[in-house]
């Protein structure tokens, strides 16, 4: 009886890793908030509103000596496109869940680049 169970957890294991589903379970178990590593994509909750959040990205965009290709905003979602001097194209969406807080997302490059984007997000969060 014992190996058959353990068998079915490392089958479901396996499964979840390859088809990349353990950074959401990570991050769910990590609780609400944190930051989460999903499919090339860093995400956070500020506790800022999208202006502010805005004026943090701008910041830390700067101390990286990186300047803002695009920029789309309104009110409550601010998209912002930068590049590193490498090509790396930086993507940071700002989205408001209220008025005090945002949810922001990072990805660096197409398939994403975990450090680069924890390092903006850091940065960013340094500027609040």
């Amino acid at each position: 009886m014992f190996k058959k169970q353990l068998a079915l957890i490392l089958f479901v294991g396996s499964y979840l890793l390859i088809s990349g589903c353990a950074p959401l379970l990570i991050g769910a178990g990590a609780g609400a908030g944190g930051v989460i590593w999903y499919k090339g994509e860093l995400r956070d909750t500020l506790n800022a509103s999208v202006p502010h959040a805005r004026l943090a990205v701008i910041a830390s965009l700067k101390d990286l000596n990186l300047s803002i290709l695009e920029e789309k905003k309104d009110n409550l979602v601010v998209k912002i496109k930068s590049q590193f001097a490498d090509g790396k194209k930086i993507w940071i969406s700002l989205e408001s869940l209220n008025k005090s807080t945002t949810k922001i997302k990072i990805r660096v490059g197409t398939l994403g680049n975990e450090y680069r984007s924890r390092r903006i997000l850091e940065l960013t969060k340094k500027h609040l």
